[in-house]
């Protein structure tokens, strides 16, 4: 449209310049054909020239857009195609993420008939056929990836993915095996790939080491999560010693030591192996970061005869710091009563019971009463802890 304009722009200069060269001189123009003869003035003739030209310079350009009429029609189908296609490819994406998954296949299908959007096309496809289960179909379309050499990689990590959810552990490992060397120094989806086909395969020293790895693209998020993951399934290998678990407790990240579920795992695998000494350490350590109540019936089950009064001057130092509360009073009191310090144990199971009532507490409380020879007494906090079973009986 510019073009037009300053060609217009153009032509009307060389028209006004020409008016004004020959404004000083006037004349005529004549012209014979046979017998004919026409005569004109020269501005005439310059103004008659001017249209003439215009005339055939659009006749033209209207001849030139009628012989490129049929390409510019292909074109314009051929951006309609790709329109279509890319609408097909958003359809597919939302159908997949919404679970809508026969539409979205069916989405992708339309996608494919556009070559330049196939690749694509083809892995919604495939994710889409194997979320229903159709493996047959799912291969098809992967199948259809060997024709786009730049979708290899991403064709890998579907299979894996299938072969995971198949329980296919040793074929998703084969298949990681293959992926080029740069996806696997940047690629968060293959990291991710690798450690769920390690964790299926239950082979938990590799996970916590890529867990573990540094400069890896995992977030730290997700290193805890499955170095978590890492020490439940560790701790249920009974080969491995407490030895061991000392040395794992030591590596563990600070994320991971400050989760309690991985403390209280740990803790109570030391205890399976009788490393009562080390549970205790383990706990004991973990509470200088933060009280964690959760950790405290797990002391209890640590106890040996020769370590309560340390537990029990342990507990004094933890309610000194203003961790005044009923699972820590729980915890002396059941102390007391392994050492047969029913004394004590009457006053912590009553302290407790003061701050959280339960019918533990008052088991517990019985328990100190017999041992002091208080039946009466005993007998009273029995019939208050079956109280507690009654009114827990009726509520469920």
């Amino acid at each position: 449209m510019i073009r037009k304009l300053i060609w217009t722009m153009v032509l009307i200069g060389i028209a006004a310049l020409i008016a004004f060269g020959m404004r000083n001189y006037p004349g005529s123009v004549s012209f014979e054909w046979f017998s004919w003869q026409i005569s004109m003035s020269i501005y005439v003739f310059a103004l008659l020239s001017l249209l003439t030209f215009v005339v055939f310079f659009w006749l033209w350009r209207l001849y030139r857009g009628m012989v490129a009429l049929p390409s510019r029609f292909k074109g314009w189908r051929e951006d309609k195609r790709e329109q279509r296609a890319l609408a097909a490819l958003q359809t597919a994406t939302i159908a997949l993420q919404e679970g809508r998954f026969t539409h979205a296949e069916k989405a992708a299908k339309i996608a494919a008939r556009k070559p330049s959007a196939a690749g694509l096309a083809a892995l919604l496809g495939a994710a889409s056929a194997h979320a229903r289960a159709d493996q047959d179909t799912a291969n098809q379309w992967l199948n259809q990836l060997d024709a786009f050499p730049e979708f290899a990689d991403s064709k890998i990590l579907q299979q894996t993915q299938m072969a995971l959810d198949n329980s296919e552990t040793t074929r998703a490992l084969s298949l990681l095996d293959s992926v080029s060397p740069n996806l696997r120094k940047y690629s968060l989806r293959y990291k991710e790939l690798l450690i769920q086909s390690q964790a299926q395969s239950n082979n938990w020293h590799e996970v916590k080491q890529l867990a573990t790895e540094r400069n890896t693209t995992i977030t730290t998020a997700q290193k805890t999560e499955w170095m978590k993951r890492a020490i439940a399934g560790l701790t249920t290998d009974e080969s491995l010693s407490a030895d061991y678990l000392r040395t794992l407790y030591k590596d563990m990240p600070d994320d991971v030591r400050d989760d309690d579920e991985a403390v209280k795992t740990l803790v109570q695998a030391l205890i399976q192996r009788e490393a009562y000494p080390d549970a205790r350490r383990v706990i004991q350590e973990s509470m200088r970061y933060r009280w964690r109540p959760a950790l405290l019936p797990d002391y209890v089950r640590a106890a040996t005869s020769d370590s309560v009064t340390e537990q029990l001057k342990m507990c004094d130092a933890w309610q000194a710091q203003g961790h005044n509360d009923a699972p820590l009073h729980t915890t002396a009191g059941q102390l007391c009563v392994r050492s047969e310090l029913w004394g004590q144990a009457k006053k912590h199971f009553e302290e407790a019971i003061r701050l959280a009532p339960s019918a533990i507490l008052y088991s517990g409380l019985a328990q100190a009463l017999y041992g002091m020879g208080d039946k009466e007494g005993a007998q009273n906090a029995e019939h208050q802890a079956s109280m507690f079973h009654e009114v827990k009986t009726l509520t469920s």
